[in-house]
Formats: C-alpha cells, structure tokens, sequence
C-alpha cells in the first residue's frame, strides 16, 4: 500500500540536521565549492540528479545572471541553454512568484512540453524530464538568487512534499551562501576597518553580496538607490584591477580587487578624517604620552613643527587637550 504523501517527523528531524550542517558549514568549507558541497548535502535528503544555482539581479523586470553553478552536468549545459532560454517558461514562473516553489509542469502540459525546442534541444540531451525551483529575492538590493533540481527519470516526479522541503529550504541555502562569502572575506581581508561595511560585485558593478550595513549606507548618500548595481558614481570610476575610493556626504568608499570582481567597502566619516596622515601620526603618539621632542626624535622633525601640527590637529578636532584627543582616538 502507497504510503501517504505527507511530512512526517522523520522528515522534519532530516530537514533540520540539514539546515544545521549548511550553517555549520559556511565556517569551514571554501566559499569556490560551498554551493556543490551543499546540493550534494540536500541529495541526501531530497534526491535529485542535477541542478543549477544561480546568482543575478533584477533589473527592471528583467533576469540579469552574473554567477552560475552548474551542478551533476557536463560543461557545454549553459551554452546550450542559452539557445533555448526564450523557452523557459520555469524561469517566467520563477521570477513572478519570488518564495515559493514551481514545477515545470505547473504552466505546460507534458504533451506540449515535449514539442517545444527547450525539451528537444535542451532537456532530452541532458536527462532532465522533471525540474522544481525556488527564488529568493532581496527586495532592497534586488540580488536574485535561485535554485533547480532536476531528475532524468519521468516516472519519479517531484512529490508535494518534496516540493515543500525545497521551498522551506531554499532560503537557508541563499542564507547559508550569502554567510560563506561574508566569512571568506573577512577571512582574507582580516584588516578591514571595523568601521566598514562592504559588499562584492562582478567588475560592471553588480551585486553579488551586500552587507545590510552597507546597504544603509547606500541609501544614506543615495536615497533613491535600487539595486543590483552600484550607484553609478561608484561604478564609473571603478576599475576592478587597481583600488579606486570614492568621498560623498560625509560617507567614503573605495574599492580593491577580488577574484574576476571587486570588493567595494563603506564607512561614514569621523573627526579623524579630516587629519593628514601625519596629522594622525602625531596624534596617535600624543594621546600615548609622548612629549613634543620625544615625537619629533621619532618622527624626525623639529618640535616647532610637532607644535604646528598638534596647533591645527586641536583646531580640526575642536579640542583643548590630551585627555579629549585619547578619547576621540579610542571612539574612531
């Protein structure tokens, strides 16, 4: 006897052992494999034969993709897509229901379907006779990111159930992504200012991740800013190959490069910005203690100078002494 088609406990205690792994790992696997060693953590809980997870943007309604994982499928999969692509009607379904979860024969017959160029000069060649997919959206940056699994045998269609499992876990794997890369960076880039918040982008200026801070900070200097792209005054003068800083409204970003993009980082202005870097040198050495002579020993420069620069770093601070200066030091 068939069993019902429901989710049981099992199902339940399976669903949250895998969440808990694709947290768990977000700290320890390579952001470059993390997207092909999480579909291979969800096969074990919702079989599948293939897949695709893709990253883009909408821009004015329609799909911009920036960063495509191809999954159980041999290279030639996407080129020969974009053959066929004006066939998709998943991906139109996808895109007007950002959330939840479509089959592909939720708007076209099997009989249709197989009529159609994007089954025979797609599909059939690589096995896939059964798609799902799940979107998420970021409604300020516009990031979209979605995920399709694919089975080449017909006789083993995606349950409700399973369409379910994958609906509820489609967030946590876009979640667990977007924490991967933002671990990976702080990992190599361990001297970012705490101050800063950053986001990562292809080399035209659009999004791939974005920090929430940043994007308030986005939104601070460029109110009516919509991603997924950079504001243009950030992307204009932005070379990926060498840094680039950018000073508006009281707010400073600049950029360097990452990987085939750029890292772009943000922060708001302090009192300290407006300090030379000798102004700050001298400051620093200040607050510490240090005499006017035993910091012009160590810089190699007349006290008259030091007192020149302390002169215009009070004036610039807008205080009187050593004890407010160590305390606008220790702020940032």
């Amino acid at each position: 006897m068939q069993q019902p088609d429901v989710i049981t406990v099992r199902h339940l205690v399976s669903f949250s052992d895998l969440v808990e792994r694709l947290y768990s790992g977000c700290a320890t696997v390579d952001s470059a494999g993390f997207r092909r060693w999480a579909l291979q953590e969800v096969a074990r809980v919702l079989p599948f034969d293939s897949g695709v997870w893709v990253i883009g943007g909408l821009d004015q309604g329609c799909l911009v993709t920036h960063d495509v994982y191809v999954h159980q499928q041999p290279a030639g999969f996407m080129e020969n897509y974009s053959k066929v692509v004006h066939e998709d009607h998943l991906l139109e379904q996808l895109m007007c229901a950002p959330g939840q979860t479509v089959d592909l024969y939720d708007g076209v017959s099997r009989e249709a379907w197989v009529a159609q160029e994007g089954y025979t000069g797609h599909c059939l060649i690589y096995g896939i006779e059964h798609a799902i997919a799940t979107g998420i959206l970021d409604p300020e940056t516009r990031i979209f990111s979605f995920i399709s699994l694919y089975r080449k045998d017909f006789t083993r269609p995606f349950s409700p159930r399973e369409k379910v499992l994958k609906q509820l876990l489609t967030v946590h794997l876009v979640g667990a992504e977007r924490l991967n890369r933002q671990l990976e960076i702080r990992r190599h880039r361990a001297g970012i200012d705490s101050r800063e918040s950053f986001a990562s982008c292809d080399s035209g200026g659009l999004l791939l991740y974005c920090e929430r801070r940043f994007v308030e900070l986005l939104h601070a200097v460029w109110p009516r800013w919509q991603g997924p792209s950079l504001p243009a005054e950030l992307v204009k003068g932005a070379d990926g190959r060498v840094p680039w800083s950018y000073h508006g409204s009281g707010y400073r970003f600049r950029t360097t490069p990452w990987g085939d993009g750029m890292m772009v980082f943000g922060r708001e202005l302090g009192p300290l910005d407006m300090l030379s870097s000798r102004e700050l040198e001298i400051a620093r050495e200040l607050a510490t203690g240090s005499s006017y002579k035993q910091i012009a020993r160590r810089l190699r420069i007349s006290p008259s100078t030091v007192t020149n620069h302390v002169n215009a770093i009070y004036r610039k601070l807008d205080v009187t002494g050593k004890s407010q200066l160590a305390q606008i030091l220790e702020n940032g």
